[in-house]
């Protein structure tokens, strides 16, 4: 559970820093 859980903030993460960096 720990690790799906920090896999999918990481992911969450990324996509909002690329569409934050555009």
């Amino acid at each position: 559970m720990k690790n799906a859980r920090g896999t999918i903030m990481a992911e969450r993460h990324a996509v909002e820093d690329t569409e934050g960096r555009g």
